[in-house]
């Protein structure tokens, strides 16, 4: 979970430090940004159809692997975990609408690779996104 958290960090606040040239998302894929100045806030969830645990585990590693995680870290360090089957990460690139379309692709692909069928719902927010939580 520390790992989780720190190379969460590092794409929630690198921008704010002015890191642009440590490995950040652009467009949906893991590069060096050149040129990709915006920040977006991607949220995904998804549900599978019959599904094993085994394969709910590839989903989760697939979204791992585009930056896309289970949890936020919140005020003061705080990890704060998301609804199953929803998952966030910061992502770099010209449009909301492109970055969009890479991840749907992307987790159509990934979807195969784990053998698994459901509905994908895929989220960007712009320059001003927030979010916020609450466990009733």
């Amino acid at each position: 979970m520390n790992q989780i958290r720190h190379r969460l960090w590092k794409y929630l606040f690198a921008d704010s430090f002015g890191i642009h040239h440590t490995l950040l998302s652009c467009g949906g894929c893991r590069e060096q940004t050149e040129g990709c100045r915006v920040s977006y806030q991607v949220v995904v969830t998804f549900d599978l159809v019959d599904a094993s645990s085994e394969q709910y585990r590839c989903v989760r590693g697939e979204l791992s692997s585009m930056g896309l995680y289970g949890i936020v870290i919140g005020s003061n360090d705080q990890t704060i975990d998301l609804p199953h089957n929803t998952f966030q990460g910061d992502m770099y690139g010209s449009s909301s609408g492109e970055i969009r379309n890479s991840i749907r692709s992307r987790m159509v692909e990934a979807f195969r690779r784990c053998g698994v069928t459901g509905p994908i719902f895929v989220t960007v927010g712009g320059d001003d996104w927030t979010w916020g939580t609450t466990r009733v």
